[in-house]
């Protein structure tokens, strides 16, 4: 975690006290307050197994007693404590009693039961995530899972190399919630993507498809990047071509991958760190959202080097290209959203409106062309997920940089001490998805907007303006008087530090840590845009 840029600190139970420091009250857990909470169990903490040939009806009713004792935790945890659980799935036995009989019969028959179970039970429980410790029992392998000696002498539920193993997927989990996942996997092309240089083995002579063992291997690496980018990973080139040989590599019968695969391309002769600069100005996004893969050790040394906040992968030799960005982790999703499975044709439609820009005269008159239309409307139970996922993964115009769990969103959306509002928007181009939040905190007549953000992906397009106006509204049906704005300075946000006072707030106390801006409701008039707004009370805009 603290090569992720996270430095935890741990309340840690007593040994297979799990159950009632969970419970039952704990004012020690209390006190901590803790952000994540994790349940380390596996399949030695199962209560009851099923005797042989034990009825259909009997393994059931002892399937539902461990789902009720879990859900007991859960449900506890989940009141007292508003934060994010990670709970484990069962592994399996290092033994079969009835060999390969056992997985109908005996042991490992009645885990895939439980296991089945806990998927539809987490599925009701918003916030609470499964590490799949069954699958990495099979990656490290059975025989050195389970240490039996490790486990009576010490009672360790798993081998050194098990624990090492959940450790580090643990990690990656915990960094996945708390939105430090990458969002680009920038790819080099020449021996790659496939084997062979374009330029200089032409068409013909590239190395890819079944026609021999190494072909296949890219292959194999080109699907596993469309299922990436299939689920939301957005995919960018950074190659050393021209660009008009990377456009011909591209279109080989053999190439899985297309040019429209790519938000970006990149295929020239500067420095690869200078291309992914620009790459990352035109997504508008951070550099540490950037994965960098390329086989030439010089052109990653060189990524490195001058652009540290880039994850630079090892990927290895061919056959390994798939083990080690899979076992890199840095795309760990905890959901998956509609909107993430429409980032690619978002950020396509994004190069359509600069491309559009180009043609007006004046900004004002290529905003009026967008034909702009934004749902502006309270948190609702549809989009909790979506919500908690750009609240912890937008860094540039966020203002407070807070992040939250998914509980929080609900807790949130719930609370009459709280206003909430989300913007969706769409133009001529296509559906933005969500892409603005407001949470407000309501004191009395004051509300203190404890997170004001916005996607880069609409930066000048006014939607900060229309949210405000909709807040405004809001905050004035609730008898509000007075907004209280805060900016936190980060190394990332800089471009929001004057957007209260852009809003007609005026500063009231300004320190290192942060400034509190203030506006007067009573003064305040709407500010003008280019955004037909609905409340969300209709489908007509």
């Amino acid at each position: 975690m603290l090569q992720r840029g996270m430095a935890p600190s741990f309340y840690e139970s007593d040994y297979n006290r799990y159950y009632e420091e969970s419970a039952f009250e704990n004012p020690p857990l209390k006190d901590f307050a803790p952000d994540l909470i994790y349940l380390h169990t596996s399949w030695l903490n199962i209560a009851c197994f099923p005797k042989l040939n034990a009825p259909t009806e009997e393994i059931a009713k002892l399937v539902q007693q461990e789902m009720n004792k879990l859900e007991i935790m859960l449900i506890s945890l989940k009141t007292r404590y508003s934060c994010a659980i990670i709970i484990n799935n069962f592994d399996l036995p290092s033994h079969r009693s009835l060999g390969n009989l056992d997985n109908l019969e005996g042991k490992t028959h009645f885990i895939n039961a439980l296991n089945t179970a806990l998927i539809k039970l987490v599925k009701e429980h918003p916030s609470v995530y499964v590490q799949d410790l069954l699958y990495l029992s099979a990656q490290v392998g059975l025989s050195k899972w389970f240490d039996s000696n490790l486990y009576y002498r010490a009672k360790y539920a798993m081998s050194y190399e098990g624990l090492a193993c959940v450790a580090l997927n643990l990690s990656k989990l915990t960094c996945a919630i708390f939105g430090l996942s990458k969002k680009v996997l920038i790819l080099d092309m020449d021996n790659t993507l496939y084997g062979g240089v374009v330029a200089d083995d032409g068409l013909a002579g590239l190395v890819i498809g079944s026609e021999s063992a190494l072909a296949e291997s890219y292959s194999a690496f080109q699907r596993y990047i469309l299922e990436l980018k299939e689920r939301g990973v957005l995919l960018a080139i950074c190659s050393k071509n021209t660009h008009e040989n990377a456009l011909l590599a591209l279109s080989h019968e053999n190439m899985l991958l297309k040019p429209s695969d790519f938000a970006c391309i990149k295929a020239n002769f500067e420095p690869k760190d200078r291309n992914i600069e620009q790459i990352a100005k035109e997504l508008n996004l951070g550099l540490d959202s950037f994965v960098f893969v390329d086989d030439n050790p010089a052109e990653r040394a060189l990524v490195s080097a001058q652009l540290p906040s880039v994850a630079v992968l090892d990927i290895g030799q061919p056959e390994e290209y798939i083990t080690r960005l899979d076992e890199a982790g840095y795309f760990e999703p905890i959901s998956l959203s509609q909107e993430d499975l429409a980032r690619v044709a978002q950020y396509q439609a994004n190069a359509k409106r600069q491309n559009a820009q180009q043609q007006f005269s004046s900004y004002a008159a290529f905003l009026q062309s967008l034909e702009m239309r934004a749902v502006i409307a309270p948190f609702h139970p549809n989009i909790f997920e979506r919500l908690a996922q750009l609240i912890n993964k937008t860094n540039q115009f966020n203002c407070t940089t807070k992040r939250c769990t998914l509980a929080q969103v609900q807790e949130w959306a719930q609370s009459p001490t709280y206003i909430t509002l989300y913007g969706q928007l769409v133009d001529k181009f296509g559906d933005n998805g969500i892409v603005a939040i407001s949470v407000g905190r309501i004191e009395g007549e004051i509300c203190h907007l404890e997170i004001w953000l916005m996607s880069c992906r609409v930066l000048k397009r006014d939607l900060e303006f229309a949210m405000l106006n909709s807040l405004a509204k809001r905050a004035r049906e609730l008898s509000i008087k007075t907004l209280k704005g805060y900016y936190y300075p980060t190394p990332k946000n800089a471009m929001v530090a004057q957007l209260y006072t852009n809003f007609g707030f005026t500063l009231q106390s300004q320190a290192e840590s942060g400034s509190v801006f203030s506006l007067d409701l009573e003064k305040h008039t709407d500010k003008p845009h280019y955004i037909k707004v609905n409340d969300g009370t209709s489908t007509d805009f």
